[in-house]
C-alpha cells in the first residue's frame, strides 16, 4: 500500500521524508525574507521548525482556535474525510501572510471565495510522476509577491 500512494520512489529518499525537507527548505527560505511574517499550514512539524516565526496549525493540533473551523463539508469543502484540510475560515480569522501546505490541504480554499488576495505559488515537490497522498505540489499562497531570487531558490513558479 506504501508503494501505491507514493512513499517509496526510485531515489534513496522516501516521498515523505522528500516532503518534509521540502517543508525545512521553504519554511528557511519564507523565514529568511520576513521574519516578522505569520504562516498557516497544516502540517507544523516541518515549517514550523525551519520557520522562526510565527506559525498557526489549521488542523487544530497545536491551534485551540482551529477546532471551531472543523469539520469542513463534504464534498462542498473537501473531497472526503480521509485527510485533513485547511479551512478557509481559518485563514480569513488568522489572516496569514502566508499559508504554506500540500495541494490536497487547500480544496476548501479553493472552494470558496474568502475574500482574501493571495499570490499563489506552486513548488514541485516530486520528481516522479507517482500518484501521492498529499499530491505532488507545495502551495504558498502569499499576500505580497515573492522575489524571483527566493522562488527560485525554493524551486517554486507563479501560477497567477
Amino acid at each position: 500500500m506504501r508503494a501505491e500512494f507514493g512513499f517509496f520512489t526510485t531515489s534513496k529518499q522516501n516521498a515523505t521524508n522528500i516532503r518534509v525537507h521540502k517543508y525545512l527548505q521553504t519554511g528557511k527560505a519564507l523565514y529568511s525574507y520576513c521574519p516578522e511574517c505569520m504562516l498557516v499550514t497544516s502540517e507544523i512539524g516541518g515549517l514550523g521548525y525551519s520557520f522562526k516565526g510565527k506559525v498557526f496549525d489549521a488542523l487544530g493540533l497545536a491551534d485551540n482556535n482551529a477546532i471551531n473551523f472543523h469539520p469542513l463539508k463534504v464534498p462542498e469543502e473537501r473531497s472526503d474525510y480521509s485527510v485533513g484540510a485547511i479551512p478557509s475560515e481559518y485563514i480569513r480569522f488568522k489572516n496569514p501572510d502566508y499559508v504554506v501546505a500540500m495541494s490536497l490541504f487547500f480544496e476548501s480554499y479553493k472552494k470558496s471565495n474568502i475574500g482574501l488576495q493571495y499570490i499563489q505559488y506552486s513548488c514541485p515537490v516530486y520528481t516522479v510522476k507517482k500518484r501521492t497522498v498529499f499530491g505532488n505540489n507545495l502551495i504558498i499562497l502569499s499576500k505580497n509577491k515573492i522575489p524571483e531570487s527566493l522562488l527560485s531558490k525554493m524551486g517554486c513558479y507563479l501560477v497567477n
